[in-house]
């Protein structure tokens, strides 16, 4: 993967502002391991920002219908997006459709076709998608017919609105706009439920090379242009709190989704994890724990994480030279890693024994 940039924003997460309808997918995860209510459940002061990362960016110049980016990982509970475009010389294709990276489903928050109005041949689609429980690998993007070139850009926001189905509560309002011959395009949104929801905006304009100016206040997030005839270039960018989502270029037909993302409250309940090792070998814990937890990550000793009751948590045993891990024991059984989710406190035990050692004598 990419090395990634990172852009922290406030104290709290930022919405994103979206165009088109809103399509949602439900998913229904199940904790592996029995949790139990217990004195321990608080509500702690999180402090979390919302930050933005690049996952990966991209350009294919190929004429074709198939697309695939670089692997991705996401980061449990973070909102990912990822900005498409594509041409095609007839007209404007239907919006491409998404799979992979680790994600179960892919949601379309918005789309707009432009180049020119009255007969577009360009369109630039907006997904998203969160897990607590991510895997990883490319993105495969897939239009229904033959497009001339595809650009994207995949992004991840942390300190996000975690509620919802597949990442819906990150998200609040959207809007877009197009225009032919244009120097540069504005999405007006309504003012921000919160001052710490973060703007993003995606430009597509027909031009190449890269030609977009960010617009006051924000910060380019990535910039991709075809690198061909016919000229395309998208563009992402973002800021704190800008309800006015803008960007500029040399005069060209172009269209601009701006979209809200919504930052998770300050206030977060949590939970407790009581970890107990008995023997020598240590325990590794993703995510690790949160403020006012005495673990250490791998955790060598007992010790206590505090937790989010939004994370998924992944323990994984590890034992010492001449010890073997036995087993799990409380919110856990087997052997193998077990996961946890975290709406519930949990007690967990792994046992270590010694590798038992033989003698062998020889008489000659």
């Amino acid at each position: 993967m990419p090395n990634r940039t990172v852009v922290a924003y406030g104290r709290r997460i930022l919405a994103l502002t979206l165009f088109g309808s809103l399509i949602t997918c439900s998913e229904v995860r199940t904790p592996t391991s029995p949790g139990h209510e217990g004195p321990g459940m608080a509500t702690a002061q999180a402090a979390v920002g919302i930050a933005q990362s690049l996952v990966t960016s991209g350009n294919n110049a190929a004429n074709q219908k198939i697309y695939s980016t670089a692997s991705i990982a996401p980061a449990p509970n973070t909102l990912i997006t990822v900005a498409v475009l594509g041409h095609n010389s007839t007209s404007a294709p239907a919006s491409p459709s998404l799979s992979g990276g680790g994600m179960t489903t892919w949601t379309v928050v918005a789309s707009v076709t432009f180049d020119g109005v009255a007969t577009p041949h360009k369109r630039l689609t907006v997904y998203r998608a969160m897990s607590a429980a991510p895997g990883s690998g490319p993105l495969t993007i897939t239009f229904s017919g033959s497009v001339s070139n595809c650009q994207w850009i995949v992004s991840q926001w942390s300190g996000v609105d975690v509620t919802g189905v597949n990442g819906s509560g990150a998200i609040n309002q959207t809007g877009s706009s197009p225009g032919d011959g244009v120097s540069g395009l504005t999405v007006g949104l309504g003012a921000f439920g919160n001052p710490n929801d973060v703007a993003y905006g995606v430009f597509g304009v027909a031009k190449n090379p890269a030609a977009v100016t960010p617009g006051a206040g924000f910060t380019e997030i990535a910039e991709q242009a075809s690198g061909e005839s016919p000229a395309s270039d998208l563009e992402a960018e973002s800021a704190t709190n800008a309800n006015a989502i803008a960007a500029s270029w040399s005069s060209a037909n172009a269209g601009a989704v701006g979209i809200e993302i919504v930052a998770q409250s300050t206030t977060q309940a949590t939970s407790t994890l009581s970890l107990n090792i008995s023997g020598s070998g240590t325990v590794t814990l993703n995510p690790g724990t949160r403020s006012g937890g005495t673990c250490s990550n791998p955790a060598t000793t007992s010790c206590t994480g505090v937790f989010f009751t939004t994370d998924n948590v992944t323990l994984t045993a590890t034992a010492s030279s001449g010890w073997s891990f036995a087993a799990w024991s409380g919110d856990c059984t087997g052997t193998g890693s077990c996961a946890l989710l975290m709406s519930a406190n949990h007690s967990v035990t792994a046992t270590f024994v010694p590798v038992a050692s033989h003698t062998l004598s020889l008489t000659l």
